[in-house]
């Protein structure tokens, strides 16, 4: 399967012969950043593309399969992580356990400002497309506070049971 896997890769970017430890890690760390980029990339379409659809009051079979492509992307990322049991966090010693969960408490803070901020950005965006007046009431600011303080704690207590302490 691995040999599949090398040769598709080799063919992919036009390479004759196979290539050593040392080019592989690079080719794999160059292809994992462009990957991620273009992910990226990809959702910031997707947003444009359900900007343009919300001023139109449509829902174009571009979006849709954009939106398609994006989740097939997240999924199999996460599915081939979870094969392969790399969302495992080993320490060592409480200390090392202690400053792994500050990192990840600080990681879900983060995560909970964001998924806010996107929120309410997102429906502010909407309630302009649709030329309506952009009325404080409507965007449910408690509303988006409660599911991105609820999203915060349990994306800290998913990380948390990540973590194992051997001795």
């Amino acid at each position: 399967m691995m040999g599949n896997k090398k040769r598709f890769m080799n063919r992919m970017l036009g390479f004759v012969q196979g290539r050593d430890e040392r080019e592989e890690q690079l080719i794999n760390e160059k292809m994992k950043y462009l990957f991620l980029s273009s992910f990226w990339i990809l959702l910031l379409f997707l947003f444009i593309s359900l900007a343009v659809d919300a001023y139109q009051n449509t829902l174009s079979v571009g979006t849709i399969l954009i939106l398609v492509l994006a989740l097939f992307n997240a999924v199999s990322v996460l599915i081939t992580l979870k094969k392969s049991d790399v969302y495992k966090e080993v320490v060592y010693s409480e200390e090392a356990y202690h400053a792994v969960l500050k990192k990840i408490r600080f990681q879900s803070i983060f995560a909970s400002v964001l998924f806010l901020v996107m929120s309410l950005l997102i429906n502010i965006l909407f309630a302009f497309l649709s030329h309506q007046r952009l009325n404080f009431a409507e965007v449910n600011f408690l509303g988006w506070l409660t599911g991105s303080v609820l999203f915060g704690i349990t994306s800290y207590y998913y990380a948390k049971s990540k973590i194992t302490i051997e001795k």
